[in-house]
């Protein structure tokens, strides 16, 4: 279990299909969404696949149609098999194996007139259904992948108004109280922000730019440069409707040896905090020589930044590095710039210590807001770039309080204080048992790179750390958002990221059953208005006729029909037009078959007409096997059956001959000619003499072929006997 994961009630987002909200996008678009639990959210991708699946299906079956309807057959045998097999199959891939076949065998089987010959047009016919089953497989495999991705949109949910809370600044000001309110409510994120930046360095290198100059020309005043940029998109900050609004951050840093007081006392440097000499800092180096290192941030009091705000926002970062001692020297570094410790002997553990009078880092840092190509400078004048852009929704919340307090100072101004002696990087090299540093690790590059990327991650998380405060720290602290008296609607405005939720698209939940049920609606209307005279009558020579006789005709239910009556010689199938023929008459004499083997269930005829002859066999000479043999009856519209007490046919009735089809492998026959020869230079006959001799000949014949063979149904009888009967086989032959 995750112990930062709040349970389900204490979840500060909302939940359900019904709560549809606008999910922001990486490129400025929104998208109309519903979050649900991850658990449930594989339920409905699985009952999702099954959908694609039936539109896939619908989609092959108006494609079987259209194929049946325009296929064009034209007399030729191995058109009409191939038809009839794709029409009674729906599985893309048995349909490319059947097309193949036939391709293969127009190539190099099929022969007219005796001559080799190739069916060009059959071939490409088969080649068409193996291209629109290929296909088939590709729009289904590329559909359910598709799909499951664009209804998986993300892990994203909205907020829940009553979660979000923003300290609420007191009227009139008490700048002690307001600090205290909004360190307790920054801290912990300041500390977020910092944490693992060596594991998200890969992630945030191309999300900032960071330029460190320096100038060592003068090895006992190094100076330092620093130019960074990095902006945070709608996106970034969650933003449900303002996904394309840019926040840019663009500033400078220098190192400044003339804010550093003259002062005779080597253990306190005093710095003239922005230039001005009547208003000193004072830092004891000797009290602290013993501290981990850390910074002071200072933001400027200027008062003209809404009049001017291309002059941006200016800060002061004041080291407090001097006296802290190390086993090692630096000698490069602005801070950290090491001297030996004096008197100290070879055997001392502290052989070095940092210099006084370490330069403040000077920076200026410019605020940009940018939605759509129109901008505006500093925080103060977002709210006019709502007003004059329709396009950007943007609450007051945002404008009013959020943004405005969070960024109105610079952010690494804020969580440099927020941090505290952690703010710079070279704190984590502090031995504290030992209250040791290794200066030569250390350097001012490091920690504003620090400050830097924990600045733009801080930034970046603003708006969702509104609503990641437990009620431990938000307890007693008034909530700005509810003085403001923000409906749900405003306040509501933003998505918080989780892994626990599963963001799927509203699009895709609505169109996939819609279109799933459009086909399906579509096939059963075209399927009973194309049977009916609703679009009038048909024509034969019409494609609507020749869908309905193909569609009719090739289904393997039809083709069971037409071979059972050949076979019984009966017409006694009903509904003979429909794709579900029937057999109406289930009386007891069409169902006396005791054997499993008979493909066609064929009974006996119900009529006075013989049966179909058996193949001819020599009467038997008077002998006393032939006396043996007695009249069989044969039992037709002029001889009833036997019946039984209860009127329905006995055993009796049942002939002794019964017929059934058996599948079987029979020899292919190929025709030979024989012309005459009428060349007689080497014969002494005469031209008529030879001329009637090849007449007597035949000049063509059929040959059984030994390497071919063909499936077709032979006829056979079969005996109907009851165990005590004791009829002659020679009998059930005869008959």
């Amino acid at each position: 279990m995750d112990f930062r994961t709040p349970s389900p009630g204490d979840a500060p987002y909302q939940l359900g299909m019904f709560n549809w909200f606008w999910m922001p996008t990486a490129q400025g678009s929104t998208v109309r969404a519903v979050a649900v639990p991850i658990q449930e959210s594989n339920i409905w991708i699985a009952a999702y696949t099954l959908l694609l699946i039936l539109i896939f299906v619908a989609l092959a079956r108006i494609i079987k149609d259209i194929v049946i309807a325009v296929f064009p057959l034209r007399g030729n045998g191995n058109r009409y098999a191939m038809l009839v097999g794709y029409s009674n199959t729906n599985d893309p891939v048995s349909i490319m194996f059947l097309a193949g076949a036939y391709c293969w065998k127009t190539l190099f089987r099929v022969r007219g007139d005796g001559r080799w010959g190739i069916d060009w047009s059959t071939f490409w016919l088969g080649v068409g259904l193996i291209v629109v089953s290929i296909l088939l497989l590709a729009a289904n495999a590329a559909g359910g992948v598709l799909v499951a991705r664009n209804l998986r949109l993300g892990n994203v949910a909205l907020v829940k108004p009553g979660s979000v809370f923003l300290p609420w600044t007191s009227d009139p000001p008490d700048r002690l109280e307001d600090y205290l309110n909004w360190q307790r409510f920054q801290g912990p994120e300041a500390f977020r922000s910092v944490a693992d930046l060596d594991q998200m360095d890969p992630a945030l290198k191309n999300k900032f730019t960071f330029e460190p100059l320096y100038d060592r020309s003068d090895p006992d005043r190094p100076n330092f440069s620093l130019n960074y940029t990095y902006e945070v998109s709608g996106y970034d900050f969650g933003l449900q409707r303002a996904p394309a609004l840019l926040y840019k951050v663009k500033g400078s840093c220098e190192t400044r040896y003339d804010w550093i007081a003259d002062q005779p006392d080597p253990g306190i440097d005093r710095y003239f905090l922005f230039g001005n000499s009547s208003d000193l800092l004072t830092v004891n180096n000797t009290r602290e020589s013993t501290y981990v290192p850390y910074a002071e941030f200072i933001n400027s009091e200027s008062t003209d930044l809404e009049l001017h705000p291309e002059n941006g926002v200016a800060f002061l970062i004041v080291p407090h590095t001097a006296g802290r001692r190390s086993t090692t020297a630096n000698s490069e570094d602005p801070w950290y710039l090491s001297e030996p410790i004096p008197g100290s002997r070879p055997q001392s553990i502290w052989q070095y210590r940092v210099r006084p009078k370490r330069p403040p880092l000077w920076c200026v840092q410019w605020d940009t807001w940018e939605f759509k190509g129109k901008e505006v400078m500093n925080v103060l004048n977002l709210g006019n770039l709502v007003e004059q852009q329709k396009g950007l929704h943007l609450s007051k919340m945002f404008t009013d309080e959020l943004f405005l307090s969070a960024f109105a100072s610079p952010p690494i101004v804020t969580i440099g204080n927020a941090l505290g002696m952690s703010a710079l990087a070279s704190s984590l090299y502090n031995i504290a048992s030992s209250r040791r540093l290794d200066l030569e690790l250390q350097s001012l590059g490091n920690d504003t790179r620090r400050l830097v990327q924990g600045s733009f991650i801080y930034s970046r998380d603003t708006v969702r750390t509104t609503a990641r405060q437990p009620k431990s720290l938000t307890d007693g602290l008034p909530n700005a958002i509810t003085k403001q008296n923000f409906t749900d609607h405003e306040i509501a405005d933003f998505v918080l990221p989780s892994s626990d939720v599963t963001t799927m698209s509203v699009n895709i939940l609505l169109a996939t059953p819609a279109v799933c049920l459009l086909l399906w609606i579509f096939i059963w209307l075209s399927s009973t208005c194309l049977f009916t005279n609703w679009w009038g009558r048909v024509r034969n020579d019409s494609y609507r006729a020749r869908y309905l006789q193909r569609t009719i005709g090739f289904s393997s239910i039809q083709l069971y029909k037409y071979l059972d009556e050949e076979v019984s010689g009966e017409r006694r199938w009903v509904d003979r037009l429909s794709f579900y023929p029937y057999i109406k008459d289930v009386s007891e004499r069409y169902i006396r078959q005791r054997s499993n083997l008979e493909v066609i269930p064929t009974s006996a005829r119900s009529d006075t007409s013989a049966l179909s002859p058996t193949p001819s066999i020599q009467k038997p000479t008077a002998t006393v096997e032939e006396e043996e043999l007695g009249t069989v009856p044969l039992y037709g519209s002029s001889t009833p059956p036997p019946t039984g007490d209860n009127g329905a046919a006995t055993d009796d009735s049942m002939p002794l001959a019964t017929r059934f089809v058996r599948p079987a492998l029979v020899p292919l026959h190929e025709r030979r000619s024989s012309a005459p020869d009428l060349d007689n230079r080497f014969s002494n006959a005469s031209l008529g003499t030879l001329f009637s001799a090849q007449r007597r000949r035949p000049t063509s014949e059929y040959v059984p072929r030994t390497d071919a063979y063909e499936l077709v149904l032979t006829q056979h009888w079969r005996p109907s006997l009851r165990p005590d009967d004791n009829v002659h086989w020679k009998q059930v032959a005869r008959e």
